[in-house]
């Protein structure tokens, strides 16, 4: 988000404030946190007796395994 942000100000050839230039690589995005676009929940990312990553969303039970 912030990167999307900063890149409105390049390319509108205007200064970054300094407070997006401290804040880039701290949004959602960089830190894999993925939402359901359904509900908005965050999307629950745990693993299984196999080891194998299971994705769905707590509040609407959607199924994200092949998505993410």
């Amino acid at each position: 988000m912030y990167a999307r942000q900063v890149q409105l100000y390049i390319l509108g050839n205007k200064p970054v404030p300094d407070k997006l230039n401290a804040m880039l690589g701290q949004g959602h995005n960089d830190k894999n946190i993925f939402f359901c676009p359904d509900c908005g929940s965050q999307i629950l990312i745990t693993k299984d007796e196999h080891d194998n990553e299971i994705k769905i969303c707590p509040h609407c039970k959607r199924d994200f395994n092949d998505k993410l």
